[in-house]
């Protein structure tokens, strides 16, 4: 997962500036869904393309944000990878627009792509009168990217390259050792870059059949957040959106369920590396779950900071250098993660231990009603800050609309807010068990 202004047309700044109150139950051929704040949804009687139009007044810019519903899960025994590298290939030459995304850097676009297990998405962000041009690039390599071997070779090495650089961090090796042990039939049992193997062996027309499975426009969702009107971003959208058609075979095979976890799994990765790492994974709630902002709170209790208790044992008892925890936005159960760096002298076994008594305690006990309000007060303030600005809106959004309702977005805050001292303690443990944990550790030696 691979987590750039110029000056402004006065005249049709004005005219994007003045914003839809009362939004059309059709615009074009643009069907109203829905309204909830200040996001409108649309969607394309033609061919199923969904559109979220954001309200944020008076801003200078615009982000256009595509969503593709299709991640590393969604790939096939064999192509692992091939979501992240479609990616890359969509930064190719067209046989519209060529390559007109260039020129947009050159304008100083901020722009990128990001491939997860869930979903690819593509970026831009510039003043409003780049709009056209966003959507135009959008637009055409929805269906015109140039899949050809000249330029598909060149890329897969890249793509390689990409692959050792992250297989020489053995504590992120080590972690995606864990998810395939603790993933055994659902599609998150890989990393979105993928098999060496795999990579190596990709076909062109392997490649081909893949973007012509996922990339169409009732596959995707298109976020526009700025200060416009939505009848003319609409039509704007239209006019280069219209023409594409839907596919009736857009990849909707059912979920792989994973089946219950019947017991504590181990990794050991052995590595000539002075890095002395270990981590604890159990499986987890998806986002959408109200479950997950409070194990997102537990999870900070424990780690967040020189006052949790997990900090005060490891890292002032000299066991570990570092600790801390991390819950991922999927759409089906993944995985919460206790990470720590043990010193010289630190050993695994206690760390396990340590970080064990201590979920015991917080399943037990809970949090403190003063430390709680504290820990909700420091995710809300840090909730605020990452929605500042048309980029951070409009990614934040996109990982709710992969993870199933883009509502959820609006209802967050209130929703953290309002967790309870008593579900925090039912999310550890319900989640937190040791019979849904995998354990990691990394060795020093030669495999």
């Amino acid at each position: 997962m691979s987590l750039k202004n110029s000056k402004r047309s006065s005249q049709k700044s004005s005219a994007l500036g003045k914003r839809t109150k009362n939004p059309k139950t059709k615009i074009g051929s643009f069907s109203f869904v829905q309204k909830k704040k200040n996001i409108s949804e649309y969607i394309s009687d033609k061919n199923g393309l969904t559109v979220l139009l954001v309200e944020l007044p008076q801003s200078p810019t615009i982000t256009s944000t595509i969503l593709y519903k299709v991640g590393s899960k969604d790939e096939r025994t064999g192509e692992t990878g091939l979501a992240h590298m479609l990616e890359h290939m969509l930064f190719k030459p067209t046989t519209g627009t060529g390559t007109k995304w260039k020129d947009l850097e050159n304008k100083g676009a901020h722009l990128n792509a990001t491939t997860w297990l869930d979903r690819t998405l593509y970026y831009f962000t510039l003043p409003k009168e780049y709009l056209g041009g966003m959507l135009e690039v959008e637009a055409d390599r929805m269906r015109n990217v140039v899949l050809t071997q000249e330029e598909f070779n060149p890329e897969r090495a890249n793509v390689l390259s990409e692959y050792e650089i992250q297989n020489s961090k053995p504590d992120s090796v080590l972690e995606w050792e864990m998810v395939q042990a603790a993933f055994t039939l659902h599609g998150y049992h890989h990393d979105t870059i993928g098999f060496k193997s795999d990579i190596e062996q990709y076909s062109l027309e392997s490649l081909t059949a893949f973007y012509n499975r996922h990339y169409w426009p009732n596959n995707a969702t298109l976020i526009l957040v700025g200060d416009f009107n939505d009848l003319d971003v609409l039509s704007e959208v239209e006019k280069y959106f219209s023409h594409i058609p839907s596919s009736p075979s857009v990849d909707s095979k059912p979920p792989r369920i994973e089946p219950p976890q019947p017991g504590t799994r181990r990794v050991a990765l052995i590595r000539e590396t002075p890095l002395r790492y270990s981590a604890i994974a159990f499986k987890a709630p998806p986002l959408q779950a109200r479950a997950w902002n409070a194990l997102n709170i537990g999870l900070m209790y424990l780690t967040h900071g020189e006052t949790s208790p997990l900090y005060k044992e490891l890292v002032e008892g000299g066991h570990a250098t570092e600790v801390s925890a991390q819950l991922y936005p999927t759409q089906d159960p993944f995985l919460a993660f206790f990470s720590t760096y043990a010193t010289k002298d630190g050993k695994y076994d206690f760390i396990e231990e340590v970080v064990v008594r201590a979920i015991a305690t917080l399943q037990k006990k809970g949090i403190p009603e003063k430390k709680l309000d504290l820990l909700k007060e420091y995710i809300l303030l840090e909730t605020i800050k990452g929605r500042d600005g048309s980029h951070h809106i409009a990614t934040e959004l996109a990982e709710y609309v992969a993870t199933g309702n883009w509502t959820h977005y609006l209802n967050t805050l209130t929703e953290i807010e309002s967790i309870t001292k008593e579900e925090v303690m039912n999310a550890a443990k319900d989640y937190l068990k040791l019979s849904r944990a995998t354990i990691g550790t990394l060795l020093n030696g030669k495999p």
